[in-house]
């Protein structure tokens, strides 16, 4: 009696090519660097705290003339790192998380005055890092893809916060 060795091999090649060929599920789109200062009156802060721990934070914006590399974004704009704005391009971006990490304080003519870490994470730090440059009209640095799905409105969603 003779055994076909080969018919494991081919099998088990197709099997790896059938894995390695198809498309992820769920991909995420590509992200890209924008870099933000804070301030300014054109910047727009809401903070959506929701039934469970996941809340949003938006953060409303002017697009900026120049990239980020060629001139740094004035108080209250966003500017990609190596372009500047394009007409059409959302002036909006969320980013979701866990704001239960953070004691936010508002002065009585409902301006953030203080942002304390109240458990540690890395959300909390990166909500933290985000809203102390909003207040204090500092640079910051994120990386977001466009998104259509809200509403038909298209924003920036958040993918990262840092450089």
């Amino acid at each position: 009696m003779t055994k076909n060795r080969a018919f494991p091999s081919v099998c088990l090649g197709a099997f790896v090519a059938a894995v390695f060929a198809a498309p992820p599920a769920h991909a995420q789109p590509q992200s890209y660097p924008l870099v933000c200062r804070g301030g300014g009156s054109l910047f727009q802060l809401n903070v959506d705290v929701g039934r469970s721990d996941k809340s949003n934070l938006t953060i409303s914006f002017k697009g900026a003339s120049a990239g980020a590399s060629a001139r740094a974004p004035q108080r209250g704009e966003c500017a990609w790192l190596d372009r500047g704005w394009r007409g059409g391009e959302p002036q909006i971006m969320t980013w979701a998380g866990d704001v239960d990490s953070l004691g936010l304080a508002f002065s009585p003519d409902g301006k953030l005055s203080s942002v304390k870490t109240l458990r540690a994470g890395p959300q909390g730090a990166q909500l933290k890092y985000l809203l102390d440059a909003l207040r204090n009209g500092t640079s910051f640095q994120v990386h977001a893809y466009r998104d259509n799905a809200r509403s038909g409105q298209s924003f920036l969603r958040i993918t990262r916060v840092g450089p």
